[in-house]
């Protein structure tokens, strides 16, 4: 017993360790339905294979296995369109005939292909619950690749499925030899096993969160700089134009200059697309080019004005008689003074 000191609790150092837990009654894990979930083979093949699947009680005695099935496996077909190696192979008892295996070909990760999904599922019903004590496995007929090397098992138990055993085998401790069982893999079960698991509460909603406080007014957008003006596009490219056509003008698509009578010439084309192969071909055919117009000096001259005749000499002016000057004015008349008035009597 522990020390106990006046006024106060043992010491830590003083306690005595919990009591061990009471064996646990194998009966309270008794099941009749089980779930092994593949995830690896020996070298991450694509497909899976086994050839027995063997369950035992606690004492070893064999336990009978009512049904095995693979949902979303899928198997091979025969000759006859019958479908072959399934997974009933894993529980008849035949752990030599290579014909009596199971197989999955959906093992590939997923999008390898249509319904592969990296593993490979088998559920087990025994004919009875019971409990279970080890199980193991036999290898089939060929090819280790696709021996499992890893994968869980789990029991159904109050409405769900509970994991019970989880491996993870080196591959050296998985038998090479074909037809030969894996070492036997016992089950260590524990009192979390056989008690109740509640499904958990689901978490209350969380309450609205604060609204932000509001945020001062932004600024209004700053305009985009303008846009810088666009480059000018290249020059074209001329090439002094001829009077004639070249009759040594020739280009390996477009011809010479008799193919292009009658044809525009500055878009190219047949061929003569580059510029400077236009330039080429509008100076060299002037004339078989229907929107090429010649230099002003290809024209010929124009002819010199024709000069109007001189007008006849004017006839000689006629003599005119004189012109009488006229009179001279008359001389003013000189203006008397006037008389003087009588003076009146006194």
């Amino acid at each position: 017993a522990a020390v106990v000191r006046c006024g106060g609790d043992p010491q830590p150092h003083e306690r005595m360790p919990p009591p061990p837990a009471p064996p646990l009654p194998i009966e309270l894990v008794a099941s009749d339905r089980y779930r092994l979930v593949i995830t690896r083979t020996r070298f991450n093949a694509d497909e899976v294979q086994l050839q027995e699947a063997l369950f035992s009680g606690p004492a070893g005695e064999p336990l009978r296995i009512a049904s095995c099935t693979n949902p979303g496996g899928l198997q091979p077909i025969d000759a006859s369109g019958a479908i072959i190696q399934t997974a009933e192979r894993l529980i008849d008892g035949d752990r030599s005939n290579k014909a009596s295996k199971w197989l999955d070909m959906h093992f590939a990760p997923p999008g390898a292909c249509a319904g592969c999904n990296g593993n490979s599922t088998l559920l087990i019903t025994l004919d009875a619950p019971a409990t279970l004590g080890s199980y193991t496995f036999v290898t089939a007929n060929d090819n280790i690749k696709r021996d499992p090397i890893q994968w869980s098992l789990s029991r159904f138990t109050m409405g769900r499925w509970a994991t019970i055993d989880e491996r993870s085998l080196p591959a050296s401790e998985v038998p090479p030899t074909r037809f030969t069982p894996y070492p036997s893999m016992e089950i260590l079960w524990s009192w979390r096993d056989v008690m109740p698991r509640y499904p958990p509460t689901p978490p209350s909603p969380p309450l609205p969160p604060l609204p932000p406080p509001p945020l001062p007014p932004s600024p209004p957008p700053a305009p985009p700089p303008p846009s810088p003006p666009p480059l000018p596009a290249p020059p074209p490219v001329l090439l002094p134009l001829r009077c004639k056509d070249d009759v040594n003008y020739y280009h390996s698509s477009g011809g010479r200059c008799d193919d292009w009578s009658g044809l525009p010439c500055r878009e190219g084309g047949y061929g003569v697309d580059a510029a400077l192969d236009i330039a080429i071909l509008v100076a060299s055919c002037p004339e078989a080019c229907t929107d090429v117009t010649l230099a002003p000096d290809c024209a010929p001259p124009a002819p010199a004005p024709v000069q109007p005749p001189p007008p006849p000499p004017l006839p000689p002016p006629s003599p005119q008689p004189p012109t009488p000057s006229p009179p001279p004015p008359p001389s003013p008349v000189p203006l008397l003074p006037p008389p003087p008035f009588p003076s009146p009597p006194l």
